[in-house]
């Protein structure tokens, strides 16, 4: 349960990112209080993150493996997934970051360009869960007990 929800909370905080970063005017650029903002819930998924995949792999993915072994395909992707997204996140924040340096429609473009892109690694990476859920949830929690 705990799993779920932390990835809950994720989706929930890049939701609220997206409309600032997606609205057609570029009055991001003159809001300092919403840059800000942004930046700090940048801030938080990027913590979030971290916490979710230590503490995905030092329980259902160890437990997985010592059940079904360490070369499984579907757990090899959730890492590599995993680690696509965390590089991801941390390349959209270093940029959204740089705020301070350059502030302009280019770098804007950028940072929702680096947005979307950090929504389609989330979006894989749940893709990945989903199949592994799918595949092996009966064999690691036989009574039915939550697949986190």
């Amino acid at each position: 349960m705990q799993l779920t929800l932390q990835h809950a909370k994720i989706d929930a905080h890049i939701s609220v990112m997206r409309e600032p970063l997606h609205c057609k005017s570029e009055s991001l650029l003159n809001d300092a209080e919403r840059l800000l903002e942004l930046k700090n819930y940048s801030r938080r998924i990027g913590q979030m993150l971290d916490e979710y995949v230590h503490e995905q792999q030092c329980s259902l993915l160890l437990k997985a493996t010592r059940i079904l072994g360490d070369s499984l395909e579907e757990v090899c992707a959730i890492h590599e997934q995993n680690a696509k997204l965390i590089a991801q996140h941390r390349h959209f924040d270093a940029l959204l970051n740089d705020a301070n340096l350059t502030l302009d429609r280019q770098w804007l473009a950028e940072v929702r360009a680096q947005f979307d892109r950090l929504c389609a690694c989330f979006e894989r990476q749940s893709a990945a869960e989903r199949e592994f859920y799918a595949q092996y949830s009966t064999i690691i929690f036989p009574a039915g007990a939550a697949t986190d």
